[in-house]
């Protein structure tokens, strides 16, 4: 039983916003000029992480909460706002 679901509970999350990226693919060769494979990408996808999936795991099991971070201004941040936004996490 969540210790949220007789009465609604705010809790507030403070840490670093992460965007954990996953790559798929393959490898069929090293590169000649250094001792490193050379990864044929097939698909790649991205979710938050850090404190930002913990605020997540928490909207989704039913609690509140509040997220305290800095998201930067490039195209990770962008996605993270984006993952957060869709699990109706504010990012103001």
């Amino acid at each position: 039983m969540l210790p949220w679901n007789n009465k609604p509970i705010r809790v507030v999350v403070v840490g670093d916003l992460i965007l954990d990226e996953y790559i798929d693919g393959s490898v069929n060769r090293i590169s000649p000029e250094a001792p490193v494979p050379i990864h044929h990408v097939e698909e790649d996808h991205s979710t938050a992480g850090g404190a930002a999936n913990t605020a997540r795991n928490i909207k989704l099991a039913g609690g509140e909460v509040t997220l305290i971070g800095i998201i930067g201004c490039g195209s990770a941040g962008k996605k993270i706002k984006q993952q957060l936004a869709l699990d109706h996490i504010d990012t103001s």
